[in-house]
């Protein structure tokens, strides 16, 4: 965003106010101790990736109150080279919120990694631009070119390399320098540090960068959101009866397994009627709909409906299922 396009401070303030407010903690796609206990590889490594969800979600505040804090400070300063104790505590948070942002770009080569299962472990010490050029094959081509592109921008540049640098190796980049060179035997001053960005071109690169970041993680996050409820949510089903009756499923389903056995559900009827059939020396019928819902979550979650189609002739073609 040109900085530029604003009339004054006070929209430029809003605007980094109503950035801040975008900056916000993803879903953990958690699982509840029953889904959990399922205890194979795939919610295993499941719990993998909702580790690093978590840690991502501590560093994603703190960098929001780090940034947070900052602005409150560029706000009480009078002019952008005071070297006063708001200018001061401006700068301790641009530099907290900056190697922040940093940890977590981190923190997302790591969820790729274990996502993706890339094989490196947690511990390996390899750049986020190694990484991604090395497992281009695991995650897709297209998504790790829109990662690079941003990661070789003006914009991230400027965190990485120019801030982050500074705070880190060189004169800290919020504040006005003048060294003195001898040039071809003439002492000079050095003018490169007198001028420092702006507070408010500093805050706009990080905020930017961090909300750019957020935006690739929240991807990764949503595929999670769909794995985890498609292969390892276990749901409640009730299966409501030609005759209106409504049973619950005492058994639990994942959703996976569910669509592809739903046309194949029987239910044993205790008063058959002229839509049961025998089945081993038992009157069942298949029910009209099959009701499910995620457990121990409210209506509105992770539930749906499935109306079976098949008729018992079909199911017998289809699944082998003999009526006697």
């Amino acid at each position: 965003m040109d900085l530029n396009t604003f009339k004054n401070d006070e929209e430029i303030i809003q605007y980094f106010k109503d950035k801040l407010e975008k900056i916000d903690t993803l879903n953990e796609c958690r699982l509840f101790k029953e889904e959990q206990l399922q205890l194979s590889e795939e919610v295993l490594h499941f719990r993998n990736c909702i580790e690093w969800i978590i840690r991502s979600n501590q560093v994603i505040m703190n960098i929001k109150y780090a940034l947070t804090r900052c602005l409150e400070f560029v706000e009480s300063m009078s002019w952008p080279l005071e070297e006063t104790e708001n200018k001061r505590l401006y700068a301790y948070y641009l530099e907290d919120a900056v190697y922040r942002n940093l940890v977590l770009w981190d923190m997302f080569r790591q969820l790729l990694n274990e996502f993706y299962k890339c094989g490196y472990s947690e511990s390996d010490n390899i750049s986020i631009f190694k990484f991604l050029k090395e497992k281009k094959s695991e995650i897709g081509g297209a998504k790790i070119n829109r990662i690079l592109n941003h990661l070789n921008s003006s914009n991230h540049k400027m965190v990485r390399e120019t801030l982050r640098n500074s705070f880190t190796h060189s004169v800290e980049a919020t504040s006005s320098y003048v060294f003195h060179r001898n040039v071809d035997g003439k002492t000079q001053p050095q003018m490169d540090y007198l001028l420092p960005s702006h507070p408010f071109e500093n805050l706009n690169f990080v905020t930017m960068d961090i909300l750019q970041l957020i935006e690739f993680i929240s991807e990764i996050v949503n595929e999670m959101y769909e794995y985890r409820n498609t292969n390892l949510i276990l749901l409640k089903v009730v299966t409501v009866m030609p005759c209106g009756k409504v049973i619950d499923d005492s058994e639990h389903w994942n959703l996976g397994r569910l669509n592809e056995k739903y046309e194949q559900i029987i239910v044993p009827c205790d008063i058959p009627c002229d839509k049961a059939r025998t089945y081993n020396a038992t009157y069942v019928c298949k029910p009209t709909r099959v009701n499910y819902q995620r457990i121990h979550s409210k209506q509105e979650e992770t539930s749906g409906i499935l109306i079976p189609t098949m008729t018992f002739v079909e199911m017998e073609t289809a699944f082998r299922v003999n009526e006697q």
